[in-house]
This record gives structure tokens, C-alpha cells and sequence, in this order.
């Protein structure tokens, strides 16, 4: 039960953290792309641009300097205008990269003004012309290479999530499908339960005697249960392996089980195949078969001398001795055909006098702290057919 409980809860959890993966690599995927674009737009595209241009114009002054002694005028307007552009791109340039083009730039201005004013010769603005060609070159390789990197990376991007989205998507999908199957799975068992409690109810319906036996077994088993501290899993499985207990009587004939003296050995011989019958019904079904074994031995005895194999103490499942106290004790003080119901009084006189021979003495402690807590006895005087503030799942 509580295994099939992880296992659902875990498919869900899982299909749910391989669509959220499917989405964030989507998702980063669409913002590296976006960021990329933006930077681009507004930096990569124009700075470099504006760089080339800048490395054009000081290289072509250099060249004019080199053949003229002085830069062509023409030269000088184009290394102006590529330095006020770069200089107009700044507000947009990360401050570290500012500070770095910040000396070139003025070196810039400073020779360019040295020559509209006729304050240098060819000799002295050869070196600082030459200098400034050579770093633009150098900040356009390496934006350009920078420009690259980030294609790179975008391209690595992608193809990651092109390689991992059809794996997760499938992933996601193969859980879909489990999940799917286990709600038809449990759907089914769930249908399958409720057949069999309208059968429990159809067997405590054949006899007037035994009317809402199964429920009142059910309901002192769970108050014993809960006072022995078994957690809400085996409460659940109690609950059911107590309404089932007799569901092999339904194989019994009627005139056994409503004989109103004593029976014969052949007739006792037939009831007392009820507990593997029981069983065996049970086992038919997967989520049935651990209750099974419990439901085959609530006539054992805890001194070995019950049916139907003689199991002696702790060799007896929990939840069978704890039944098996429940079933005596709505026994006995119910009527049947052949006796008048025992009071309440006097049943839990023979309940403690066979303690520890017929039934467990930890789990009679139990029945007695139940008692006289109220939590059993109740139903004895009222016999309503429900149980009361009883809760089962099937789930």
C-alpha cells in the first residue's frame, strides 16, 4: 500500500520535474538567444563597426603621413569623425571596457587637434598614428573574437537542447503513460474492493443473527489496532482483512450455517474451511494478498490449539490475533440459533480468563484499555449496522 502510494506520488513528481527541465531549457535557451540579440544590437554591431572604421582612418592617416610627411586633410576629417562615433557609442560600453578605449581615444583628439593647428610635423605624429592603428586592429580582432565565442556558445546552447528535450520529452511521456496505467490499475482494484464488500455485506445479510458482524469486527479490530500503535497503512489493511474475514463463508450452506444445534463433525469440518476459503478468495487479487494470510489464520489459537494449522503465538500475524479477539468478542455477545447472546460483563470475564491461551495477552491489554476508554462497546448495546466514524482506504 504504502509502496504503491511512493510510486504514484513519485511518477507525478517525476513527470513534473522533466517538463519543468524540458521548459527552463527552453526558456534559457530563448533568453541567451534574446541577450544576445540585444547585445549585439547595441554593442557588438556598432562598436565593431565603429572600431573598423576607426582602424581604416588612423591606418589610412598613417599611410598619408608616411608619403606626405603630413596626413591629407581628408584622412584627418575621417579619423575625427570614426573617433566622435566611438566616442558617442561609449555611454553603451560596459565601465571597464570604457576605461580601456578611454586613452586611445583621447590620443585620438590630442593628435587630431595637433594637426588642425599645424602644431605637428610628420615625424611627430608618425609614431602616435602608427601606435593608434595598431590597437584598433587589436580591439577589433578582439571584439570580433569575442563575437564568435558568444555565437559559439549559443550554438552549444541550442544543441544541448536539442539533444536533451527529445530524451526528457520522452521521459515525461513514459511516465504520462505509467502514471496513466497505475490510475486504471488502482481504478480497477477499487471496483474490485467494493465487490467485495458488497459481498461481506450480502454474507452478514443471509443470517439475521450475524447482521453487521462484519463491521463491528471491523470496527473493534481498527480501535484495537490504534491503541497497539500500528500506523495508518495497517490500520487501512485491518479494516479490510476484518470485513473479510468471513467472506468464505459464503461457500457454507445455508442450513449449516443457520443450524440451531449442535453440529456434526462433517458440518463443523465445513465451516472450519471458511478461513482458507476466505484466503484464497483474497488472493485473487494483488493488492488482497498480504491480508490474505491474515484473513487464513483469525481462528488460530494463541496456545496452538486452533484451525486450520495449529500455529502457536507469535507464530500468528499480528493483525490475525487482533482479529481473531474482535470476531470472539462480537460473538459472543451476539445471538445465534443455538444460544442467547452473552452480556457484555461476561464476555470480558471470558476474555481475560483465556488470555494468553486462546488469545494474545498484548493484544487483550489492548481490548481492555479500548473497553474502558469506550471506544468498544457501544456497538453491543446499539448493534447499528455501520461502523462507527470508520474510515477506510482503498488507495
Amino acid at each position: 500500500m504504502m509502496f504503491l502510494r511512493v510510486v504514484r506520488h513519485l511518477s507525478v513528481i517525476v513527470t513534473f520535474m522533466l517538463s519543468v527541465a524540458v521548459a527552463l531549457l527552453v526558456f534559457f535557451l530563448v533568453e541567451e538567444i534574446t541577450k544576445f540579440d540585444e547585445s549585439l544590437s547595441q554593442f557588438y554591431a556598432p562598436t565593431i563597426y565603429a572600431v573598423r572604421s576607426f582602424a581604416e582612418a588612423s591606418g589610412n592617416m598613417e599611410k598619408s603621413a608616411a608619403e606626405r610627411g603630413l596626413p591629407e586633410r581628408i584622412a584627418v576629417l575621417h579619423l575625427k569623425e570614426a573617433t566622435e562615433r566611438l566616442i558617442t557609442l561609449s555611454g553603451k560600453w560596459h565601465p571597464e571596457f570604457r576605461q580601456h578605449m578611454e586613452s586611445m581615444l583621447q590620443r585620438a583628439l590630442s593628435l587630431i587637434g595637433k594637426v588642425e593647428e599645424g602644431h605637428a610635423s610628420g615625424k611627430d605624429i608618425f609614431p602616435e598614428i602608427s601606435r593608434l592603428h595598431r590597437e584598433a586592429k587589436e580591439h577589433e580582432a578582439m571584439h570580433e573574437a569575442e563575437l564568435k565565442v558568444a555565437l559559439q556558445g549559443i550554438g552549444e546552447y541550442a544543441l544541448l537542447t536539442k539533444s536533451i528535450a527529445p530524451l526528457l520529452l520522452v521521459l515525461g511521456i513514459l511516465f504520462s503513460i505509467r502514471e496513466a496505467q497505475m490510475q486504471r490499475r488502482r481504478e480497477r482494484e477499487h471496483e474490485k474492493l467494493s465487490a467485495i464488500k458488497a459481498l461481506a455485506y450480502a454474507l452478514d445479510a443471509r443470517d439475521p443473527y450475524t447482521r453487521g458482524h462484519s463491521e463491528r469486527v471491523a470496527e473493534y479490530a481498527v480501535a484495537i489496532g490504534g491503541q497497539m500503535k500500528l500506523g495508518k497503512d495497517m490500520l487501512d489493511r485491518l479494516t479490510i482483512a476484518a470485513l473479510m474475514h468471513d467472506i468464505g463463508k459464503l461457500a457454507v450452506p445455508d442450513d449449516i450455517l443457520r443450524k440451531p444445534g449442535k453440529l456434526s463433525d462433517e458440518e463443523f469440518a465445513a465451516i472450519k474451511e471458511h478461513p482458507a476459503r476466505s484466503a484464497r478468495f483474497l488472493s485473487c487479487f494483488e493488492s488482497l494478498r498480504d491480508i490474505a494470510s491474515w484473513v487464513a489464520s483469525h481462528h488460530e489459537r494463541y496456545d496452538g490449539k486452533g484451525y486450520p494449522e495449529g500455529r502457536i503465538g507469535k507464530e500468528i500475524p499480528l493483525p490475525s490475533r487482533i482479529i481473531a479477539l474482535a470476531d470472539s468478542f462480537d460473538a459472543m455477545t451476539s445471538s445465534r440459533p443455538y444460544r442467547p447472546a452473552m452480556g457484555v460483563e461476561q464476555a470480558i470475564g471470558e476474555i481475560e480468563k483465556n488470555k494468553n491461551f486462546q488469545w494474545d495477552i498484548d493484544v487483550v491489554d489492548a481490548f481492555m484499555r479500548c473497553y474502558t476508554q469506550g471506544a468498544i462497546g457501544t456497538a453491543v448495546h446499539s448493534r447499528e449496522e455501520k461502523c462507527n466514524g470508520l474510515k477506510i482506504s482503498f488507495q
